[in-house]
């Protein structure tokens, strides 16, 4: 039986072309190499420290799930031990493979995180995994398990000798094609692409090649490959594979990522922001825009109006502000309005005055203690969200809000809570009072608040709107900066012209 390590030496020769031939993956000098690494020149593997190596060290790294398999892991009692033999029990499946491979590829060095970062030390995870960014940014090349779902299973594994089925349309033409399963494609559709630490490494790795089930693949700023097409892949294809290519990160890919990595899963509910903390870090090294709890300061009005993706739930304990997408386990989505910042500007009936965040440590790109933002409103209004019998079939709220009644009314609670909260039986009707903070003057989309009740004026998110049906005289009507009601606000105060102005806090 033939198996995806025969296509070894086909990585490799990518791998070559790539260091000598591609002109857009030449880099400059390491500009810093991890605080340990595993040394698999010899027999037996062994922990190496930075100060014991030189400063241009060539080093391999693993992406991988942990899954739930057990294995000797590296703490404080077997750092020692370690640093002389890291044993057996230690070295999982895919482990022993990726040695392998990175032996093959002929490196000395590799990285894996299970036997790298002090597992029962939070102050050594807190400082290295603010490194991640470094480790998988200055690595020669990332080893993707791509199709394991925990050490177990390895890097190989086994398929029939060859993929190509050749046919010919008709008896008339001496035509002849290559067929092969379109799921053979790209490989992200397999369980590596759950974790959500895998979208950083990958990102930041300058040159990555996956291990599937079904083939190997490849990525680097110059190509993407795999065995069906080892010399690249068409355009046409390129175009809808592979979604995020080796490009340069920006201000402007910030919302594809997070659409990516918010549908990923990580262990510790805590680690929400930080496993995304190092795309961060590159972007912001770039851009110099501060880093807000997975948003970005500039036209941050207008990144607030994220979408929620099926039933999702808070993360318990507390992970970020519920104004963050990263307070919820599960997708999100961002609409395109918020790359026309002028266009915001014009529109948008609020504005973030001021921001209160405290952090966990003094990296604002890790976890979030409390988060604070505090909005001046034009618009804020208080009704009642209906949902009836028919709601199973069309799938739209009743939206009251003073006199008037918006049938067509689109919500997207953030959580299932916010659901459970109105009723589970789907075929009566429940109610729901929100208050609607528009984001746009002509009220068409919007936040879903609710007070929270601890303090005057302070909101939590629970979900977004969108709709053709909520005219400006309904908003204007219950509008309670028009109607001055004061009570429903943190701050009322006057500018320099004397006319009041309007403040709520978003927690």
């Amino acid at each position: 039986m033939a198996s995806t390590i025969d296509a070894l030496p086909i990585a490799r020769r990518w791998y070559q072309e790539c260091r000598t031939l591609h002109k857009t993956c030449k880099r400059s000098p390491k500009s810093a190499i991890p605080t340990r690494l595993i040394d698999i020149s010899g027999n037996e593997p062994c922990l190496r420290l930075a100060d014991e190596l030189g400063s241009e060290v060539e080093y391999a790294t693993l992406s991988h799930c942990w899954g739930s398999l057990k294995f000797t892991r590296l703490t404080k009692s077997t750092f020692e031990s370690f640093r002389k033999r890291i044993p057996p029990e230690a070295l999982t499946k895919t482990f022993k493979n990726a040695i392998f491979i990175a032996q093959y590829f002929g490196f000395r060095f590799l990285w894996i995180d299970s036997l790298f970062i002090l597992q029962d030390s939070m102050e050594d995870w807190s400082k290295e995994s603010t490194l991640m960014s470094e480790v998988y940014g200055e690595c020669d090349l990332n080893i993707a398990a791509t199709s394991a779902k925990d050490g177990s299973e390895g890097c190989f594994f086994p398929r029939e000798r060859s993929w190509r089925c050749q046919v010919s349309p008709t008896s008339q033409t001496e035509q002849i094609y290559d067929c092969y399963p379109y799921s053979t494609l790209e490989p992200y559709v397999d369980r590596l692409s759950k974790r959500a630490w895998v979208l950083q490494e990958r990102c930041l790795s300058q040159r990555t090649v996956h291990f599937a089930n079904n083939q190997l693949y490849w990525e680097c700023c110059g190509i993407v490959a795999s065995e069906i097409y080892p010399n690249g892949y068409p355009l046409s294809i390129a175009r809808d594979k592979f979604l995020y290519q080796k490009r340069q990160l920006s201000r402007s890919s910030w919302p594809k990522l997070v659409e990516m990595y918010s549908g990923g899963l990580t262990t510790m509910s805590s680690d929400r922001l930080v496993a995304i903390g190092g795309l961060a870090r590159v972007i912001y090294s770039k851009s110099q825009d501060e880093y807000i709890a997975g948003f970005w300061k500039k036209g941050l009005e207008g990144q607030l109006l994220w979408q929620s993706h099926g039933l999702n739930r808070r993360i318990d304990p507390y992970s970020a502000p519920t104004w963050s997408w990263a307070s919820l386990q599960g997708g999100v989505s961002f609409h395109d309005w918020h790359k026309n910042e002028n266009a915001l500007s014009r529109m948008c009936t609020f504005r973030v005055h001021d921001i209160q965040m405290q952090y966990v440590s003094d990296n604002p790109f890790g976890q979030v203690r409390t988060g604070i933002l505090r909005l001046r409103c034009s618009h804020l209004a208080s009704g009642v969200i209906q949902r009836g019998p028919l709601f199973v079939s069309i799938g739209n709220y009743d939206f009251n809000i003073g006199r008037h009644i918006a049938h067509d009314f689109h919500i997207s609670f953030d959580c299932i809570e916010e659901e459970e909260r109105g009723g589970e039986d789907e075929e009566e009707t429940w109610f729901i009072h929100v208050h609607v903070l528009p984001i746009w003057t002509d009220n068409s989309a919007g936040l879903l608040l609710r007070p929270t009740g601890r303090k005057r004026g302070h909101y939590e998110r629970i979900g977004a709107y969108h709709t053709s049906e909520l005219s400006t005289p309904a908003i204007e009507d219950a509008n309670l900066v028009a109607l001055e009601w004061d009570h429903h606000f943190a701050e009322v105060s006057s500018d320099s012209n004397g006319n009041k102005e309007y403040f709520i806090d978003l927690v």
